[in-house]
């Protein structure tokens, strides 16, 4: 082989060395944004974080409150990085649920007082206006959902002198002007948590129902002006409360809540309600599902509370495929209690959770959790490398300043003398 040849091919490999490096300093560059960016769990101020919406621009919207008769609503980024909150005083008590509008707005409904709340912001959080309506001695409202003509749906509960609940459903304009409310249950004490619109353009209640020596799981189908088209009721044998539950994708409905047991419960139906099956998941150790929602493989994820004690509980995410079986469970949180109110798939396929972290210093803060798909938020990631033999030259940083002594959850960057690099990253 000529000299000119040997040249040539030197400089090919160099160059070749060269791009490989710049392809992958790229990707490493890249990976704190796509990858990183995407698990995470954070705390914020004091308070309840009880519902959590992806918004359009890729972050997160948090309506809760400070256990101070303040509301709080929390918006953030993508990596969880609160942009704004506000806190809404006066005779406010909870802010239970809040929903993104189609046009960037927010709505919030709960308990004001002692009657239900309605409340529009705008992109910022600035109320844009406020409604209440009081129909019995106690009303709180639950859920809200925009429904398909642009108006808004809440579910609740109406409390009467004798303590008695009915399940409460006030339908709105987009001004938030009543068009017309029902009260379900006349005699018999039903409680209603969640709901949403459903695709006939009808509505489905998820809640409980009491009589003097037996309660359980109360399923709820009105019409689309609120008329009651059937209602199911579960008995304790299958579970003593239902706290959330959605349609289905083929038109039934899915339900989670506490069973007989105090074990986490998840309940399937048709789309009339009766039972095609239930599981529960636990250990009678007084564990709850308190949010349930459909993944896109036609699964099932649900957070809530897994109680080791009287002074000590976690919030868990628990994920199934379409039958109901286990896939994995995760649990996260600290020493104290901590809850998982609720719980959404994001686009990227992960998922968000909302809930509280007791922290002994500091009392109840706002806790937020995104996971990839399997529910990890710690992972590390290791970039291979071809040639097993090869020598480390040196260690950088991203800015290319050369370290001896990596730092934790700092992503460091080893040059070898064939050319290729490696990184690996903990993140705690």
């Amino acid at each position: 082989m000529s000299l000119a040849i040997l040249l040539s091919a030197m400089q090919e490999k160099q160059y070749q060395n060269i791009t490989t490096m710049k392809k992958l300093l790229l990707i490493l560059i890249l990976l704190p944004s796509i990858v990183f960016g995407q698990k995470w769990e954070k705390t914020y101020m004091n308070g309840f974080g009880y519902s959590v919406q992806e918004t359009a621009d890729g972050g997160y919207i948090v309506a809760g409150e400070d256990g101070s008769s303040n509301l709080i609503l929390l918006k953030t980024d993508q990596w969880g990085d609160a942009l704004w909150s506000k806190t809404y005083g006066g005779d406010f008590d909870l802010s239970t649920s809040a929903i993104e509008t189609a046009n960037g707005e927010y709505v919030l409904t709960g308990k004001k007082g002692n009657a239900v709340f309605l409340m529009k912001t705008d992109h910022a959080g600035d109320t844009i206006w406020t409604r209440s309506f009081k129909f019995q001695n106690n009303d709180v409202g639950l859920t809200v959902d925009q429904t398909d003509d642009g108006g808004f749906i809440i579910f609740g509960t109406s409390t009467d002198t004798l303590v008695k609940d009915n399940v409460l459903l006030i339908k709105t304009d987009e001004n938030g002007d009543t068009l017309w409310t029902k009260l379900i249950g006349g005699e018999q004490n039903m409680s209603g948590w969640d709901g949403q619109q459903t695709s006939d353009g009808g509505y489905m209640v998820v809640g409980r129902y009491r009589k003097p020596s037996v309660s359980g799981v109360l399923l709820v189908k009105t019409d689309k002006i609120g008329n009651v088209l059937w209602i199911q009721t579960y008995d304790e044998s299958i579970g003593e409360n239902g706290y959330s539950g959605e349609q289905t994708s083929e038109g039934g409905y899915i339900i989670t809540g506490t069973s007989k047991n105090k074990d986490i419960l998840l309940l399937k139906t048709d789309i009339n309600g009766d039972i095609i099956w239930t599981k529960t998941y636990g250990d009678n150790g007084g564990n709850g599902g308190y949010a349930v929602t459909q993944t896109s493989d036609g699964g099932y994820v649900i957070t809530g509370e897994k109680n080791w004690s009287m002074d000590e509980s976690d919030l868990f995410l628990l994920r199934t495929d379409d039958s109901g079986e286990l896939l994995w469970i995760r649990q996260y949180g600290g020493e104290g209690v901590d809850y998982g109110y609720s719980v959404q798939q994001t686009s990227d396929g992960g998922f968000i959770v909302a809930g509280c972290r007791f922290e002994t210093a500091v009392g109840p803060t706002i806790y937020l959790i995104k996971t990839d798909n399997e529910g990890e938020v710690l992972f590390s990631i290791d970039i291979p490398y071809p040639n097993p033999e090869r020598r480390l030259v040196k260690t950088i940083d991203l800015s290319g300043r050369e370290i001896t002594k990596p730092g934790r959850n700092i992503p460091c960057i080893k040059i070898f003398d064939d050319g290729t690099i490696q990184k690996t990253m903990n993140i705690e």
